[in-house]
């Protein structure tokens, strides 16, 4: 049996849900929360929309700029998710745990998309030149 390579993401993805599941029941859901749900869930549509499509242009391209913009994304979707955490850390009306927990989990179904979309490409036949 040959397993698909976007089933750790996936993987990953059921475990950050059943960790933030299992810190809001914890913690209980209060306004902070749910504000904290909603931003990070908004923000980690938004970026796999766009992700899901620099990486399906980059890969009609070329290989080495899809290397890039895999790489380059990976990057400053880390770098916005820091910059976020640390701004909203002092704010008493979002839930900083609750946010990075939701921007997490989108994050994770983002790479079981990029890993499935790159194994098409490579499973795609190649033009002659």
């Amino acid at each position: 049996m040959k397993l698909s390579p976007s089933l750790g993401p996936i993987l990953l993805g059921a475990l950050v849900l059943l960790g933030a599941a299992v810190y809001l029941r914890s913690q209980g859901l209060d306004r902070a929360g749910v504000v904290g749900l909603a931003i990070g869930g908004g923000l980690g549509g938004v970026n796999l929309v766009l992700g899901w499509w620099t990486t399906t242009r980059a890969l009609k391209r070329s290989p080495a700029g899809a290397l890039r913009v895999v790489v380059g994304g990976f990057a400053l979707r880390l770098l916005a998710l820091v910059a976020l955490v640390l701004f909203f850390q002092g704010q008493d009306w979002i839930d900083v745990t609750a946010f990075a927990l939701a921007f997490l989990a989108c994050f994770v179904v983002f790479l079981a998309v990029e890993v499935h979309l790159v194994q098409k490409s490579l499973d795609r036949p190649r033009e002659a030149a």
